[in-house]
């Protein structure tokens, strides 16, 4: 962790912990995001369970997948795209997490049956 994204970290947190703040969907996802850059996705998975449901939106599961993804975290990764499968809320974006996690570890497979996932559902592939 450098020290910028701590400093980062931080004022999210005292942003968000602010006397009157609103908690919204896009502060939730930066702070979970900037969370476990600099304290690990165990911190990132905490934050997100302690969210309430209606703060859950898009951004902060696109965040949580995120972190998944660069952490190698494959059960977790499949679990939150499951999840946000049954909720309607993969995007491009989405599933560009997904499929980068299934390069990273190698896994040929299931990126082409990602990708032809995508094709079947109209996303976008560039």
């Amino acid at each position: 962790m450098d020290v910028y994204t701590c400093k980062k970290c931080k004022l999210s947190e005292w942003m968000a912990n602010r006397k009157g703040s609103k908690l919204t969907a896009p502060g939730a996802a930066i702070h979970l995001d900037l969370l476990s850059k600099a304290q690990g996705v165990e911190q990132a998975e905490q934050y997100f369970n302690s969210l309430p449901d209606d703060v859950k939106k898009l951004q902060v599961y696109s965040a949580l997948l995120n972190s998944y993804a660069a952490t190698k975290s494959v059960e977790k990764a499949e679990a939150t795209v499951e999840k946000m499968k049954q909720s309607r809320m993969m995007t491009t974006l989405s599933y560009n997490f997904i499929l980068n996690l299934y390069k990273k570890i190698g896994d040929y497979e299931k990126l082409d049956k990602i990708h032809q996932e995508m094709l079947e559902m109209g996303v976008l592939c560039v």
